[in-house]
């Protein structure tokens, strides 16, 4: 009993996965849009510093096993953009960016 009762316990923490993470994404200077980018769309995470649930950040994680990544993309008028590919299996708890003057 005690071994079946371990084995769920196990199971249960490996589906749960990324529930329940936040992610805290930052930019020198702030204030610059965070973007979750992908091949069809541009969607709007919110603006730094900005603490994001993984859910908002990779929506299709759950419905997926395989290791999910996106592309974070960093905006502020007058400084270059900058992107950032995250993968899911190896998502930091902080993401910071530093942006260049055009």
């Amino acid at each position: 009993m005690t071994r079946f009762l371990l084995m769920a316990c196990c199971c249960g923490l490996l589906l749960a996965g990324c529930a329940g993470r936040v992610i805290s994404n930052s930019s020198i200077p702030a204030g610059a849009q965070v973007y979750r980018h992908t091949d069809f769309a541009r969607n709007l995470l919110g603006t730094t510093p900005l603490v994001s649930s993984v859910e908002a950040m990779m929506p299709e994680w759950r419905d997926d096993s395989s290791d999910t990544s996106i592309i974070l993309l960093f905006k502020k008028q007058g400084y270059q953009d900058k992107s950032l590919r995250v993968r899911e299996f190896e998502l930091p708890p902080e993401i910071s960016v530093t942006l260049e003057p055009r």
